[in-house]
């Protein structure tokens, strides 16, 4: 029996995610692929594959957010674990003072506001920033003091 695969070439496999994804969140998809649903007999006796593809979704980290002043310094942001190892960063760059650390595995951990060695700011930090699986923590605005 030979199956014919309409299309397929010319526009691919198109993959509908039927769920609500949260920028900053990583996720792990899955595809489960339903044969039975997949080979459609047609009116004159052929055969035509349209696949039936579920996706379904899993969060695998948590996310911070919030903002850090002041709005014209470059500030890296540190997560620091309990281990004291740095295990994800990002910054908030001189003329925005919003951030978004995304991709942290859920657990409690330090956060580190480091303005760098030649800013006139000193760092901070918050302690003890619990981070849930598929969740963006909203955290306290954070301002840097002078040196």
């Amino acid at each position: 029996m030979a199956v014919d695969v309409p299309s397929f070439m010319e526009s691919g496999l198109k993959l509908q995610v039927h769920t609500s994804l949260t920028e900053g969140i990583i996720y792990k998809f899955k595809l489960d692929f339903d044969a039975s649903k997949s080979i459609v007999k047609t009116g004159n006796d052929q055969y035509i594959l349209k696949p039936v593809i579920s996706v379904i979704s899993d969060a695998q980290s948590g996310a911070i957010k919030g903002e850090v002043n002041p709005e014209n310094e470059n500030i890296a942001i540190l997560v620091i674990d309990d281990s004291n190892n740095i295990t994800a960063s990002s910054y908030a760059p001189a003329g925005t003072a919003g951030y978004l650390v995304p991709g942290i595995t859920p657990g409690a951990y330090d956060i580190v506001f480091d303005p760098g060695e030649n800013s006139g700011y000193k760092a901070d930090t918050l302690r003890n920033i619990v981070v849930s699986l598929g969740m963006i923590n909203k955290e306290e605005t954070v301002t840097l003091s002078l040196k």
